[in-house]
């Protein structure tokens, strides 16, 4: 029960894209440094017997506390008249409500591609408890391949229901266009309007939505359509390609080793890459052991025995334990309990 309750609350601390925003609207949020995330939509809808499908893949890398690059792909689009559009992009993070600013701020440079487009979008959000608000205002070079210059804008709004579920909303629109009469009967009200989770002892969202937009790029979900489509949108996180690729190393013979000798006063236990490390520490009587966290995401450290419990902690913070008794002290991550560890006391 303990371990669920704590698993809440790091779904609420996680920056994870798809809870951090309303399906059509751009969070003010640039990925964490070093994380990868894969994002994949689709958009279903009936043309007589036949299921269509539009889907969007999103890859994004952040770069640094403020920055994240990425690149947008969507198939079966309708914007210019194109098949396929191709949106490289980067994320910008200004401000950050979290810091003790009023609103969190950002903004999204994009090429497109299909349309031949240089876009810009400036995106501010806030909460209120348990409300989200966010707007975006968007600007294209050359909207839809064929209105030249184009100002969109709209609104979302996330509401938490629980720790791990939010109802979700938003409307988008044309503002203003140089040739708007191009738009014919594409120039409609976009919106959208579902719930999104976080999954619990993952770093997985996953949002599901009803929806007239067509795609997720910057130009594709600023208008609506005549089509009521049923869509959802998934995030994969890849913190550390030597976690996916450790899929693949043989298995290691465990070996004994020394008591670990203090360095500082503290033997250090570091949490990377959804793993302790060392995983089997063997360290003397009245040692202290500093936990330290290097993930994205909050950990615990965690005794099966209850005898020590450090709580929540995030990337780059840390939590001390001094151990005074002799013997055995298996221990794990409240909130991933799939990792574990285990420290050794000797007298």
């Amino acid at each position: 029960m303990r371990a669920a309750a704590l698993a809440l609350l790091a779904s609420s601390a996680l920056a994870a894209p798809v809870t951090e925003k309303t399906p059509a609207t751009q969070a003010a949020r640039a990925a964490s440094p070093g994380t990868v995330n894969f994002l994949f939509s689709h958009h279903f809808s009936l043309a007589g017997s036949k299921v269509l499908n539009s889907p969007t893949f999103t890859l994004e890398i952040g770069a640094a506390r403020w920055l994240s690059f990425g690149l947008r792909y969507a198939t079966s689009s309708d914007v210019a008249n194109r098949v396929n559009e191709l949106e490289p992009h980067a994320i910008l993070t200004f401000l950050r409500q979290e810091e003790g600013r009023l609103l969190d701020v950002g903004a999204v440079a994009a090429f497109n591609l299909g349309a031949s487009s240089g876009d810009l979008a400036l995106v501010a959000g806030r909460s209120f408890g348990p409300i989200s608000l966010a707007a975006n205002l968007r600007g294209f070079s050359s909207g839809y391949g064929s209105t030249g210059a184009t100002l969109a804008g709209g609104a979302g709004v996330r509401l938490r229901l629980t720790g791990f579920l939010f109802a979700v909303g938003d409307v988008n629109g044309i503002l203003a266009a140089r040739s708007r009469e191009q738009l014919g009967t594409l120039d409609r009200i976009g919106w959208t309007g579902g719930i999104a989770f976080g999954i619990p002892y993952s770093p997985h969202t996953m949002s599901l939505y009803a929806t007239n937009i067509n795609t997720h790029t910057l130009q594709g979900s600023s208008r609506g359509t005549e089509t009521l489509r049923i869509g959802f949108e998934f995030d994969i996180p890849l913190t550390s390609l030597g976690r996916w690729l450790s899929i693949f190393a043989p298995p290691k013979r465990a070996e004994a080793k020394p008591p670990a000798e203090p360095v500082g006063g503290a033997v250090e236990v570091r949490i990377r890459d959804y793993k302790f490390f060392p995983a089997q520490l063997t360290v003397r009587k009245g040692t202290t052991v500093r936990f330290l966290n290097e993930d994205p995401v909050p950990h615990t450290a965690t005794a099966d025995d209850g005898s020590f419990d450090s709580g929540l902690f995030r990337q780059g913070e840390s939590w001390s334990h001094r151990f005074d008794a002799p013997g055995s002290f298996p221990y794990f991550c409240a909130v991933h309990p799939y990792m574990r560890a285990e420290v050794r006391v000797e007298d």
